[in-house]
Order: C-alpha cells, then sequence, then structure tokens
C-alpha cells in the first residue's frame, strides 16, 4: 500500500470493517452494510460522482418499468438505486462475500425487483478461475499481482440472462477485465436485444478498441472517457449520509482529478444510434 492511500485510509477511518451507510433517491430512503475500504472506491464512485449517469442519457431515471442487468454488483448499490425506478434488476456477482452481503442489503430493505445471482458474467457457462484481491471491488477472473486468492466460481453469459429476463434496457458492467471475452463471444443476435451498455474498462487487461470497434460494427454509438468521470448535473438527488468524511476528502483532491486521468480505467457509455 502506498503511502497517498495509507493516508487515505487514516482518514477515513478505514479498518477493514463492514459499515452501515444510508441513501435516499426519489423519497426511497434506504440503508447498507458495506466493506470500509470500498469508501472512496465503489462506494464513492456509485453515490457521490455518480460515474455510471455520467451521460445524461444513462441516469436511472430514464429506466422507469425497464430491465437493468448490474453485472460486477458488488455488495449492491447501484442494483438498489436502479430498484428504485426499474420494473427488474438482474445482479450478478461471483464473490461469495459481496453476494452475500448483497442478499442482506436487498431483504433489509424489502426490495422486491432485484433477482441477485450467485455467478460471474462470462463468455460461456463452463465456470472459470477467479481471483480474489484484498479489496472486495478488485475480485477477478484475470490473475494480477494484487491477487491473495484463486477460487472457481460459476458463470453465466448475456444470452442466458436475455433468455431467461428478456431483452435488456441498461447493461451495466464492472468485471475486472472480463470484458473483453464477453464482447469477444457475445452473439450479435444478442448484442441486438440491449440498448444502452456503461462499462469500466480495465486497459491494463486488454484493448478497449476492439470493443469499441465490436460495438459500433453492431450498431452502437460508443464514447470512451479515463476515469474519475463526475455527473455534473443529475436529474434527481442521492442523499447520503454515513459518508461526511468521504465527502470531505472528494471535495479536497476532486477539483485536481483532471489532472490525474487514469486512462487505465476507462468508462464506456454505448447506445443503439
Amino acid at each position: 500500500m502506498g503511502l497517498a492511500q495509507s493516508a487515505v485510509n487514516g482518514f477515513l477511518g478505514i479498518r477493514n470493517n463492514v459499515i452501515k451507510i444510508g441513501f435516499e433517491a426519489e423519497g426511497k430512503k434506504m440503508h447498507a452494510r458495506v466493506p470500509d475500504e470500498e469508501l472512496f472506491i465503489a462506494i464513492k464512485d456509485v453515490l457521490l460522482n455518480r460515474e455510471y449517469e455520467y451521460k445524461s442519457e444513462f441516469e436511472l431515471v430514464n429506466f422507469r418499468g425497464k430491465l437493468v442487468v448490474d453485472a460486477g454488483a458488488h455488495v449492491g448499490l447501484f442494483s438498489m438505486l436502479a430498484s428504485v425506478f426499474a420494473r427488474k434488476v438482474v445482479s450478478v456477482e461471483p464473490s461469495a462475500g459481496n453476494y452475500d452481503l448483497l442478499r442482506e442489503n436487498i431483504s433489509q430493505n424489502s426490495i422486491g425487483n432485484v433477482t441477485a445471482i450467485n455467478k460471474a458474467l462470462w463468455a460461456d457457462e463452463n465456470g472459470i478461475d477467479f481471483y480474489e484481491a484484498a479489496t472486495s471491488s478488485g475480485h477477478s477472473a484475470i490473475a494480477c499481482e494484487s491477487h491473495v486468492k484463486k477460487t472457481h466460481v460459476e458463470t453465466t453469459t448475456i444470452e442466458s440472462i436475455v433468455k431467461e429476463h428478456g431483452d435488456i434496457d441498461l447493461l451495466k458492467m464492472d468485471i475486472e477485465g472480463s470484458e473483453f471475452g464477453v464482447f469477444r463471444a457475445i452473439d450479435s443476435a444478442v448484442l441486438k436485444r440491449i440498448k444502452k451498455i456503461v462499462a469500466e474498462i480495465h486497459a491494463a487487461k486488454g484493448e478497449p478498441g476492439l470493443i469499441a470497434q465490436r460495438l459500433e460494427a453492431e450498431g452502437f454509438k460508443v464514447e470512451m472517457h479515463p476515469s474519475p468521470l463526475c455527473a455534473a448535473h443529475p436529474s434527481y438527488a442521492i442523499k447520503t449520509s454515513g459518508l461526511l468524511k468521504v465527502k470531505l476528502l472528494r471535495g479536497a483532491v476532486y477539483p485536481f482529478a483532471p489532472l490525474f486521468r487514469n486512462r487505465q480505467l476507462l468508462v464506456l457509455f454505448a447506445q443503439r444510434e
């Protein structure tokens, strides 16, 4: 761990514990149990930066009564937000620990329109080796130096999800490098049943341009932006509790964010023209 990360962890009081946070959208109050090491990573990106809603066409308010698939759902924050608007949310999460918290968060908030799947999204349904990292959002089917444990997990495909749940209005993906295998294998007929895609693209694990080319060939308009991204003027508000220190730290460092764009982590927005 570098000095900067140690300083951030010290300021936020991170102790590798599970903590409780609260948030509210469209008048619906929710709470979630989350790993504290994710406060300035996944939690910040979903609730404060609104990374996946950076473009107005991808705001969750646009998906009222529709189907949202959350691949790499972590402990369910994006799925919980999507559930406020969507007809149904399908949450795919391979990590057993994350999945347990995902299920707990859905249950404790009496959310009835989220279907949780304890599998990895992949190119086939044959299962895959899965590498766990020190942080709960870093688990991946692609090995790297930060991984500390290898297991084997079941897999599902976009084709299987479409067959069971129907056409996908929004596919959100954060699957730590597996996106390259998924997009390489997906059939054109299946892609035609997806309207919008927002995905983190991990450039250290593949060539982002190949994903863009594939999607453009299938009729999508594609944009990719280096992280971090912050939605400038979202059309609906998310109120939070338990994140004061995260907000203070974000306010201190994010004015300088354009100077430190991470071109190894891109956010892809794809929609049919």
